[in-house]
């Protein structure tokens, strides 16, 4: 199992009646950890090394706006 832990933060305002607009600040693996996806299982110098990694911190600003 792989856990890695994401936030968002947005914040809704009315334009119109009918019309809003969304601001979203995203944060994806808040904790920037870097746990192996994949593990060579070959024998040699490469057994139990990492072949794949988790995405480092990414951070992503959004606006929506819906009618």
């Amino acid at each position: 199992m792989i856990s890695t832990t994401n936030i968002k933060v947005a914040k809704t305002i009315k334009v119109r009646e009918n019309m809003k607009l969304q601001f979203n600040f995203q944060v994806f693996n808040l904790f920037n950890t870097s746990s192996a996806t994949s593990t060579s299982y070959l024998t040699g110098p490469t057994y139990l090394h990492p072949t794949g990694v988790i995405n480092p911190r990414v951070a992503r600003i959004g606006m929506q706006f819906s009618f």
